[in-house]
């Protein structure tokens, strides 16, 4: 069993009860972990961690490093592919952003080295520089594009969220995955009515949820009642 982990922001309560109760060969973060110490020393013993980043890990330096300097350090999935239980699973973390590339704009800066180099010497560079380091950029896209996986992981949501994207969307068809997991918005919604136009079955994992690898619920998330009326509203009518 492989679970999928919703936005933990520091809170790890439910994916030990989780790793506890069902023993899965591997969990997997869909980012804003918000891992306070090294992970090792978060997560309970008995399963392999693997993750992508969020936002949030670019807040504050010590989140990311907490993941990249942890035990698990290496199982960084974003822009890659890895295969867990014969199950190839592909991930892209971070967030789309105005000064880097919106889609469906065109990139302002394809590379992060694009926008080192052009701002390296502006006043605001010390500033700016954690928040454009996690942006999803343009080139980091293309290269997964052209990977085939099973399961596509993204911080980010597709477009069947009211605030998600297309280029979600294309990037989930172009690497035929057969599901996708998001967090970001801490929304748990019902896609069902989308999955024929996207050709893939996408899932929301709420605030601390967790998922299997089939989109059965396992712990829902802490908001997922309360948010989900009005947030399918939104949807109905983007």
């Amino acid at each position: 069993m492989i679970l999928f982990i919703g936005d933990t922001h520091g809170d790890f309560k439910n994916v030990n009860h989780a790793i506890s109760q069902h023993n899965p060969t591997a969990v997997v973060f869909v980012g804003d972990v918000g891992a306070y110490d090294k992970l090792e020393k978060l997560i309970i013993s008995g399963t392999e961690v693997y993750w992508i980043p969020g936002n949030h890990e670019f807040e504050d330096p010590s989140d990311y490093t907490n993941l990249a300097e942890s035990k698990w350090g290496e199982n960084n999935i974003s822009g890659r592919v890895v295969e867990i239980n014969g199950v190839k699973i592909a991930g892209i973390g971070g967030t789309f952003n105005r000064k880097i590339w919106m889609p469906p704009e065109n990139p302002l800066y394809e590379t992060y080295q694009d926008w080192d180099d052009d701002n390296q010497h502006k006043e605001y560079y010390e500033t700016k520089r954690l928040d454009v380091a996690g942006a999803i950029y343009f080139d980091d896209y293309l290269k997964i594009m052209v990977l085939q996986a099973d399961i596509l992981v993204t911080h980010e949501a597709p477009s069947c969220h009211p605030y998600g994207f297309t280029a979600i969307d294309d990037l989930a068809q172009s690497m035929g995955v057969k599901r996708l997991f998001h967090g970001h918005h801490h929304d748990n919604l019902d896609y069902t009515s989308d999955e024929n136009r996207l050709g893939f079955k996408p899932h929301g994992i709420g605030l601390c949820g967790v998922t299997n690898e089939n989109g059965v619920v396992v712990i829902p998330g802490k908001m997922d009642e309360e948010r989900r009326e009005a947030r399918m509203a939104k949807k109905v009518n983007k």
